[in-house]
């Protein structure tokens, strides 16, 4: 029996998540994108595969997956702090700190955008030399 589409595309992100996991980002970008090509516009797809592109410090295809995903979900604060985390390897300390503000209006608890606002401040002091 064939398999449906959107069954595929789900063992393709599988397939993908399990690379991710298992410290292969080069076979959970193919997989990812395989998927991606399955199911067309899915944010969390998008967010997979920016993990592995950032996992290799790929910043500009990681970037360009979080634009994608924060299109489709604007208000998305893992996204959000996973592009901060990518500007801020950049040294985009801007864009990293307009990003940081965004993901901790959606969680202002969450401990892990807590200190990546204590990261991104530290680099904006580092920045201007004090």
């Amino acid at each position: 029996d064939a398999i449906a589409l959107e069954d595929r595309a789900y063992y393709m992100a599988q397939a993908g998540n399990a690379w991710l996991t298992a410290n292969y980002p080069e076979a959970a970008i193919t997989a990812l994108s395989e998927a991606l090509r399955l199911q067309k516009g899915d944010p969390a797809l998008f967010k997979d595969r920016a993990a592995a592109y950032l996992a290799l410090e790929r910043w500009p295809e990681g970037v360009d997956d979080l634009n994608a995903a924060l299109e489709l979900v604007p208000t998305d604060a893992e996204a959000l702090s996973m592009r901060a985390r990518a500007h801020l390897a950049t040294e985009n300390l801007l864009a990293a700190e307009a990003d940081m503000l965004d993901a901790l209006k959606q969680e202002p608890e969450n401990i892990d955008f807590l200190v990546l606002r204590g990261d991104v401040r530290e680099a904006l002091r580092l920045s201007r030399g004090e």
